[in-house]
């Protein structure tokens, strides 16, 4: 546990703090109730950090499908309109009844896409937020442990 808080209290530094007031070896041997309080809430929020950060990724990344499946269904939606444009064209009514279908078929296929990518997004923003709020967090309560720390060192 002290080897993680260790590595957790690099993000203080990362974040602008002096490093030489969070070492290992200038942690006070007294470990104070206080002082567990404060670690315990900075692993917990680096955790909730990487969690929400794991969310952007993954709702990053799903988004990103959604946008092919969009672009997708565009293509197939204008294909089908062209085929069936050729068959009205060519006077074939079978051929243009079965392109007329085939693109209703894609212009539903479309607008679910369409809906699945704003779904999307919106979980990606929504994500993005949280994350953000996260890292917030994390940097106000490393800044908290590194307060306590020099305190209960002096």
């Amino acid at each position: 546990m002290r080897k993680l808080l260790f590595g957790l209290l690099g993000l203080v530094a990362a974040r602008g703090l002096a490093i030489a007031d969070v070492t290992p070896s200038r942690t006070p041997v007294v470990d104070s109730s206080l002082t567990k309080l404060v670690e315990r809430e900075l692993i917990d929020a680096a955790a909730a950090e990487r969690d929400a950060g794991t969310r952007v990724a993954y709702y990053a990344s799903v988004t990103t499908i959604a946008e092919r499946d969009l672009d997708t269904a565009r293509l197939n939606v204008d294909t089908t309109r062209r085929q069936w444009d050729a068959a009205v064209t060519a006077h074939d009514a079978d051929l243009a009844s079965v392109w007329a279908h085939r693109h209703a078929d894609a212009v539903a296929e479309e607008r679910e896409a369409s809906g699945r990518l704003l779904l999307n997004r919106t979980e990606r923003d929504l994500a993005r937020a949280e994350f953000q709020r996260c890292a917030d967090d994390l940097h106000r309560i490393a800044t908290k442990v590194a307060r306590v720390q020099r305190a209960t060192r002096g």
